[in-house]
């Protein structure tokens, strides 16, 4: 999947392909909507990228804690798999 269509998956559909593609390209950027879109979905991460080295350490604090959430979803999910895998 191309980097546009995901982050249309991740918005909703709020922010679409076409408009990444063109920030992509540097023919435009996101404008304030677009990107209260993209904080909603890619949460502290987001920010703190765009913000970069300056980013405030309860920022970084927030985007350690949201990535360590995904990681154990993703660790949840797996034993979950196993566990079906086990059973039968």
């Amino acid at each position: 999947m191309k980097t546009g269509d995901c982050v249309e998956g991740r918005t909703g559909g709020a922010v679409g392909a076409d408009r990444v593609r063109k920030w992509l390209d540097g023919a435009a950027a996101p404008d304030f909507s677009a990107l209260l879109h993209l904080i909603r979905a890619y949460g502290a991460d987001f920010l703190v990228f765009v913000i970069g080295g300056d980013a405030p350490e309860s920022l970084l604090e927030a985007a350690i804690a949201e990535r360590r959430a995904r990681y154990l979803e993703s660790v949840r999910k797996l034993e979950e798999d196993f566990e079906s895998l086990s059973s039968r």
